[in-house]
Parts: C-alpha cells; sequence; structure tokens
C-alpha cells in the first residue's frame, strides 16, 4: 500500500493534529504584538504591552500546569504536545527581538 505523499496528514500520522495546534497558536501570539491590533482598534493603544505579557504569561503558564499534571510514560493529548515546541519557538523569538534581530 502506498502512501499519500501529498497529504501532510498521511505522512505524519498521529503528530499531525499537535504540529497543527502548535503552528495556530505560534502565528496568534506571534500577531499579539502587532500595532495593527492598535490601529483597528482592537486593543487601546496604553494596555497593548500588558495585554501582550498577559497573553505570552497565560499561554506558558497553562503549557506548565499541564506538563506537572503529566506522569511519565504517559500518553499526552495532540493540544498538550504542541505547547512545548511553542514554549521553545516563543523564547527564541523573544530572545531575538531582545538581540535586535528579526523574530
Amino acid at each position: 500500500m502506498e502512501e499519500d505523499l501529498g497529504n501532510p496528514h498521511a505522512r505524519l500520522r498521529e503528530h499531525a493534529s499537535a504540529l497543527e495546534e502548535a503552528r495556530a497558536d505560534l502565528v496568534a501570539l506571534y500577531f499579539m504584538p502587532d500595532p495593527k491590533l492598535v490601529e483597528l482598534g482592537l486593543v487601546e493603544a496604553a494596555d497593548h504591552r500588558e495585554i501582550v505579557l498577559a497573553e505570552y504569561e497565560s499561554y506558558t503558564r497553562n503549557a506548565l500546569v499541564q506538563l506537572r499534571r503529566i506522569r511519565e510514560g504517559t500518553a499526552i493529548e495532540d493540544d498538550s504536545h504542541a505547547e512545548p515546541a511553542d514554549d521553545r519557538a516563543l523564547a527564541d523569538g523573544e530572545h531575538r527581538r531582545d538581540r535586535g534581530e528579526e523574530a
């Protein structure tokens, strides 16, 4: 039986959902600091930085709480798989921004 090479879900099998969740989370978190949110009136300019930091903190805290609940050797649901990868990418992006590099 040949694998459908054009179908990412077929190639990634059980990892596809976790990767999609991680991608969606990272895209949302990546665009949180975008000034366009203020321009569109979705957030107040004075509150924007605080909102961004609160979102990052909330996301990271949720990931840590979930990881704390998981015993070693336990199967992890797709949503939980995504978060450690997201956290590493967020940390990398923050470090790059701190150094003045494009994230």
